[in-house]
Formats: structure tokens, C-alpha cells, sequence
């Protein structure tokens, strides 16, 4: 396999523009919303908005790559291909997938791994107008992860390298690690949540489902929950 990534000019190409997206992708990461909170109490819009535009460049990017080699967008699942039905069981599944993350998470509390009790103060909008913007950050969350880590990641990952398995470990590491405020058993349920999708992914060939499933699992802690604090 590597004598034939070498001879094949598609290949290669296609790597080099993966190492320049993830060199871009973790610089993004050195500058997360606390950077610009100086003071250390990071308040929920800044975070909201800092998130937002960050992802929204990131998809940005994925998809001008895409246009600069030509390719079309559902090759990382961005389908409409039977989009009612991966709605309809997205949302069907939704019950019984989040009470299994409910089960992931308790068992590693349970060995005795960290974990967050609450969603942290800079997750947690307060007021109408902070929990309208929560859901607009729920819904770009949704959206921009699903095409960087499952369908643009996961793709090229598994383009380049032909191998399913390295490519789905590869792809949850990194979802993994940008939750690492939630704790050791936090991240290990992320992990559970990153693999889940990336099977579904699979299964589908498209974003929907998982798109589906990311938003309701965000949606009930960072919306549902502060409206019932009103």
C-alpha cells in the first residue's frame, strides 16, 4: 500500500491537503473562547460566538478543499439522499441512544473516573436571549462537527490510509480531546458518542442521521435544561 500511495499522485495530494487542514484545525484550537477572557471566567456568549465562528470557518474550509479538487460535496455525506427517513430515525433512535450514553457515562463514574456534575458556567446560557443563542450554537455544533470529524475526516482518513478501523480510531481520538474539560469518564462517553456516529456514518454514507443525533444530544443539557431554570 505504500509503494502505491507513493505512484499515485491522488493520493498524495490528498494528504498533503489533509495535514494542511489538520495543521489549521489544531491552531484553531490554540485559541479557544478563555483566550479571550483574560480574567478567567469565560461568560457564555463569548464562548457561544467564538465556537460558532470557528466551526463555521472549519466547514468552510472542508468544503473549499472540496471545490479546489473537484469533488462533490456527498462524498463526505453532505446528501440529501433519502433525507426523511435518516430524519425520522434519527429522531426515532434518539431515546434509546441517549439513555445508553446515559449508561457509558455511569459506569466510568462509577470505576471511580472523573466527571462534571454540571454543564460549566460558560456553557450555560442565562436568559431568553442567551438560550435563543444556544440553539443556534447547538445547531452549527451539530452541523460543522459532523462534516469535520465523521464526514471529512473519517473519508480522507480512510482514502488515504484504506483502512475502516484506523481511520474511525484516528477521527473519535481527536472529537475525543476537544472534550476534555467533561473528565475522564466525560471523554470516554464522548468517545462511546464519536464511535456510535462513525459506524452510523458508515452505514448511511450520509450526515443526517448523525447531524440529527449530535443536535438532540447537545440540545436537552445547553437549551432544554436552562428553560426549565426559567
Amino acid at each position: 500500500m505504500d509503494e502505491e500511495f507513493k505512484n499515485d499522485p491522488n493520493s498524495r495530494g490528498k494528504f498533503h491537503e489533509l495535514m494542511l487542514f489538520l495543521t489549521i484545525f489544531l491552531a484553531s484550537l490554540a485559541f479557544p473562547a478563555e483566550f479571550f477572557c483574560p480574567e478567567g471566567y469565560c461568560p457564555f456568549l463569548i464562548t457561544a460566538l467564538v465556537t460558532i465562528f470557528r466551526n463555521l470557518g472549519l466547514s468552510a474550509l472542508i468544503f473549499g478543499l472540496l471545490r479546489l479538487r473537484k469533488e462533490p460535496f456527498c462524498r463526505i455525506g453532505w446528501t440529501g439522499q433519502e433525507l426523511g427517513k435518516n430524519l425520522f430515525w434519527g429522531v426515532a433512535i434518539f431515546p434509546l441512544f441517549y439513555f445508553s450514553v446515559g449508561l457509558v457515562l455511569d459506569f466510568f463514574t462509577w470505576l471511580g473516573l472523573s466527571h462534571i456534575e454540571e454543564v460549566p458556567v460558560s456553557l450555560n446560557p442565562k436568559g431568553v436571549w442567551e438560550i435563543i443563542l444556544g440553539g443556534i450554537l447547538v445547531l452549527v455544533v451539530a452541523f460543522a462537527e459532523e462534516i469535520i470529524f465523521r464526514g471529512y475526516l473519517l473519508t480522507r482518513l480512510k482514502e488515504i490510509t484504506g483502512n475502516t478501523w484506523i481511520s474511525v480510531i484516528f477521527s473519535v481520538l481527536l472529537f475525543t480531546f476537544g472534550h476534555a474539560y467533561e473528565g475522564t469518564a466525560g471523554m470516554l462517553a464522548v468517545g462511546y458518542i464519536g464511535l456510535v456516529f462513525s459506524l452510523l456514518f458508515l452505514w448511511k454514507g450520509s450526515l443526517t442521521m448523525v447531524i440529527v443525533l449530535h443536535f438532540l444530544t447537545n440540545f436537552i443539557p445547553i437549551v432544554i435544561v436552562p428553560i426549565m431554570g426559567l
